[in-house]
């Protein structure tokens, strides 16, 4: 990883290189995920041995213990594509995950002790649509997406393909009959019956698999998307279900024997055991019929509602008039211990006990978004005490809700709040709907993967901000609107359509005895200020960006300092200015290379990094603006980062790419520390647990992955907040640093060191500094000292000896006049602190610095205890006999290129060498 040197880092070296010294060994671990990507039957699969539930959640297969307590095991599928469908093998020891994408594979994986990976088995182009173990657990066969029109038998111990065939229709569900000679395939209009190969037969070639459709009479213009094969007494029979809402059933013979109209519709699912069939269909209703004469037993109880108030407690089983459900789309039975575990299309999942179907309970529920989730906010620690718990966190999604989880982090004492046990989800503890239209919480989409059912650009909630003192809740929405919640109630104090575009940011300035400000930032590259007391008002309309705002930050330097970045290339700094009324006016601006999607600031307030669209990550010192460090967050060159998050301490900084990976880095040397993958989509927020046990990311599939830090990462922070003073769960403010005075605008930041004698490779930078932004040389243009008597305010700066050493003689020069803003403000302002009229002309050193010699790959450690590693460059000549000026300048350090120097004694080449001239 590329570093520069950089200053201002509060880091002390002894921390530093005991941190160094420590085993990277396996620093992040998956701890938890809250939300699945389940939208078929074919996601949901269940062992009757071990009671072990399985279901997708993005690129991991998540194995649900009911009778642990919920605790969860994770595969991550090692081929980092997304997941279609699961199936258990029938003794609950093997998993096998399809997946969809370019060139989709099966992965079988032994999950009866420690997870490996057995084999993987691949034929497929598109997508892996369902899945099933033969009895014998010899055979695996897999039927891939409408457009692969290819089924597969495989001998997935040996990975062989042993049979396969064309089909000519969509598949929905696949079933293996209970002897194991043959299996059925259910699709668009047509079931069909595939015959196994004989037991003998020689498996070392691909033979053709071979099969005939069943005779469907009436029902011949059906869509059949569930099958069941019989089991037990009824193993002569095979049960489908058609999206109308039809459950039939096929004899021996493959005819149809009868059919009864469930009265539900669509149809989605179909499990059976010898006592009762299940049927699940929309509106949430999932039916029992018996097995052998398909008359109707009973219906589980209806999940909840559509919009339900969680914090109510209310329990499923009460449904009231006119509320709207949640389609069923996936069942599994557990027929060993009468568990029923049920899917909904708004991504919730119910378990429930059937083994009384007088007397039928739920064991377990959780709710999660059904859609991207844009956002992720950490609840702060007010010092006065907050409303909800500290270790409470907000999501934001395109299903138009805001949604509070309670992530109990242990040695916490549990307070009062406003957020209580519900009967719903153990995590979820309150929801906020934005919107009266109740279709964006159910999931639309078909398949996994499916395009068609993108929401709608206008719907869901984009960003949410915590007030800086715990009582009220900021949500900015795609539509430009901002509303503010009060937290005790959930009222909304505040609506204002703010914006004409999405709204990116929502920032709250930190806690004052002054003013306390809001600010929101859009896609229409406006900023909108508003005072954030006990009223919210509009004070300030910032409109100097050029393209989409993509983030927000306020900082204390003095007085309080907002910066933006947008997708313009640009950072700006604007300070507060009380008179004749609060205005934030821009002192500053950096222009970047490319566009910045996000940043942070560190924990004291000295640095800000930033993440764009070069992969790069930028650090900058807020007191000049001047580039530290960049780190390569990303090997690949394709792609962007999104996010950026630096944890409590100030050491470590998390990021999120396009390529949906998450990565963990040592903010000061670099170093990749873990790189995380999982998420089906793109991540959108990444976030540290306030007391740095965990890390939070969140992505376009819906899910939030609960990363786990490892225990020396977790002391090392916390070692690290003990030095500085700050508690571990407390909200940390900017160390207070002097503002800059309001300057011209400039599109580059320079800066000169007060001290002369700096070492070469590092930067010292005085903490009792008057706040203003120096001028730096390290990009000194040519016409510094080029006719530098064409301008009476510049020259009279220098003394007659140092114009004659500088070769300038009368007026005489070799260049043209000196020009340009930057000479201007010289001019202009002789509070610059630039030259020194006063002191003796001491000589201008150059130093050059390579480093690629092995002296020069040592840490450059400042006089604050910044340690930093250099980025090998290009080795530079040391032109060191050219150090000689009376120009009033302090000690500078230089790099130059070979190609310069190469240039510069070409031309100069028998002419005596002028000391002290730069060039740029």
């Amino acid at each position: 990883m590329s570093r520069r040197s950089a200053a201002g880092s509060p880091a002390p070296l002894s921390l530093v290189k005991r941190r160094r010294r420590q085993s990277h060994g396996h620093k992040v671990s998956l701890e938890k995920i809250v939300g699945l990507t389940c939208v078929t039957s074919n996601g949901l699969s269940v062992s009757s041995e071990t009671g072990c539930v399985t279901y997708p959640a993005g690129c991991v297969a998540v194995l649900h213990l009911p009778n642990a307590n919920g605790r969860q095991l994770h595969i991550l599928n090692t081929t980092k594509k997304p997941i279609s469908a699961v199936c258990l093998s029938p003794d609950g020891k093997y998993l096998a995950i399809g997946e969809y994408g370019h060139q989709p594979s099966v992965q079988v994986w032994n999950v009866a002790g420690s997870p490996s990976h057995v084999s993987e088995l691949k034929a497929h182009k598109y997508g892996v649509q369902c899945m099933a173990f033969s009895p014998s657990m010899k055979y695996l066969v897999s039927v891939g997406y409408q457009h692969d029109m290819h089924i597969h038998v495989w001998n997935w111990k040996s990975g062989h393909r042993v049979a396969t065939n064309k089909i000519t229709s969509k598949v929905y569900g696949l079933s293996f009959s209970e002897d194991g000679k043959y299996f059925v395939t259910a699709g668009n209009r047509r079931v069909r019956f595939w015959t196994m190969l004989p037991s003998g037969r020689e498996e070392n070639h691909t033979a053709p698999l071979k099969g005939r459709s069943a005779v469907l009479g009436d029902l011949q213009d059906n869509c059949f998307v569930a099958v069941e094969c019989g089991r037990g007494s009824i193993s002569s029979y095979t049960y489908v279900l058609t999206r109308t809402g039809v459950l039939c059933k096929f004899g021996h013979d493959r005819s149809l024997d009868q059919f009864v109209n469930v009265q539900a519709r669509p149809g989605r699912s179909l499990s059976l055991c010898e006592s009762y069939i299940i049927c699940g269909c929309g509106e949430g209703v999932v039916r029992l019929f018996d097995p052998c004469t398909l008359d109707y037993l009973l219906t589980v109880p209806l999940p909840h509602p559509l919009g339900v108030d969680v914090a109510l407690p209310l329990n499923p089983s009460q449904q009231n008039e006119g509320e709207k459900y949640p389609d069923t789309v996936a069942t599994a039975l557990d027929f060993n211990h009468k568990r029923l575990s049920v899917v909904y299309s708004d991504h919730s999942h119910y378990v429930w006990d059937v083994g009384n179907l007088r007397q039928i309970r739920k064991t377990h529920s959780s709710l999660h978004h059904s859609a991207c989730i844009w956002d992720l906010c950490l609840y702060p620690s007010p010092p006065e005490g907050g409303v909800l718990p500290p270790s409470t966190l907000v999501t934001c999604s395109t299903d138009n809700t805001a949604r509070f989880w309670s992530m109990d982090t242990p040695g916490l004492a549990r307070q009062a709040s406003s957020l209580v046990r519900n009967v719903y989800s153990k995590e979820l503890k309150r929801v906020i709907y934005t919107s009266s239209d109740l279709s964006s919480l159910s999931d639309a989409s078909k398949y996994p993967g499916d395009a068609s059912a993108v929401a709608d650009m206008q719907r869901g909630v984009r960003c949410a901000k915590f007030h800086p003192r715990g009582h009220q809740l900021a949500l900015g929405d795609r539509a430009g609107n901002i509303r503010v919640y009060e937290l005790q109630f959930m009222d909304v104090v505040f609506q204002v359509e703010a914006h004409d575009s999405e709204v990116l940011c929502i920032e709250y300035s930190p806690l004052s005895d002054g003013l306390q400000f809001m600010c929101s930032a859009s896609r229409d590259r406006l900023i909108h200020v508003f005072t954030a007391g006990e009223h919210y008002q509009h004070v300030q309309t910032i409109d100097d960006h050029s393209a989409s705002i993509t983030a927000l930050r306020f900082t204390v330097r003095g007085d309080l300092q907002l910066l933006s970045c947008g997708a313009d290339k640009s950072i700006m700094f604007r300070t507060l200015q009380k008179s004749p009324g609060p205005e934030f006016q821009r002192t500053s601006h950096i222009a970047c290379k490319s566009s910045i999607y996000d940043m942070d600031i560190d924990v004291v307030g000295k640095h800000m990094v930033t993440a764009g669209q070069d992969r790069l990550l930028r650090v900058y010192q807020l007191s000049s603006g001047k580039q530290k460090a960049v780190i390569k967050a990303s090997t690949g060159d394709e792609g962007s980062l999104i996010k950026v998050a630096m944890d409590p301490s100030g050491l470590y900084v998390a990021c999120s790419s396009s390529d949906k990976t998450v990565s963990l880095f040592d903010f000061y040397s670099g170093e990749c520390l873990a790189k995380l993958y999982g998420h089906s989509e793109v991540v959108t927020q990444v976030k540290f647990s306030t007391d740095c046990r965990f890390l939070y990311s969140v992505s376009g599939d819906g899910c939030i992955f609960i990363w786990h830090l490892s225990e020396d990462l977790t002391q090392t922070m916390h070692d690290r907040l003990t030095e500085i003073g700050a508690p571990v769960t407390a909200p940390l403010q900017l160390a207070p640093i002097k503002a800059p005075p309001s300057s011209p605008l400039r599109r580059e930041t320079y800066f000169v060191s007060k001290e002369r004698g700096t070492p070469a490779g590092s930067e010292e930078i005085d903490s009792s500094d008057d706040g203003h932004f120096r001028l730096s040389v390290s990009q000194l243009p040519a016409w510094a000292k080029r006719h530098v008597q064409a301008r009476p305010s510049i020259a009279q700066s220098f003394s007659t000896s140092s114009l004659e050493k500088a070769g300038v003689e009368g007026g005489r020069d070799e260049g043209g006049g000196v020009e340009g803003r930057w000479a201007e403000r010289v001019a202009r302002d002789p509070d610059v602190p630039l030259l020194n009229r006063t002191a003796s002309a001491p000589d201008v050193t150059i130093t050059v610095i390579d480093l690629t010699s092995p002296e020069k790959e040592k840490r450059n450690e400042d006089e604050d205890g910044d340690v930093f590693f250099p980025p090998p460059v290009t080795p530079a000549v040391d032109p060191r006999s050219h150090t000689s000026s009376n120009l009033t300048l302090p000690s500078l350090s230089l790099s130059l290129s070979p190609q310069w120097v190469q240039g510069h004694h070409t031309k100069e080449e028998g002419k005596e060498q002028t000391s002290g001239r730069l060039r740029s």
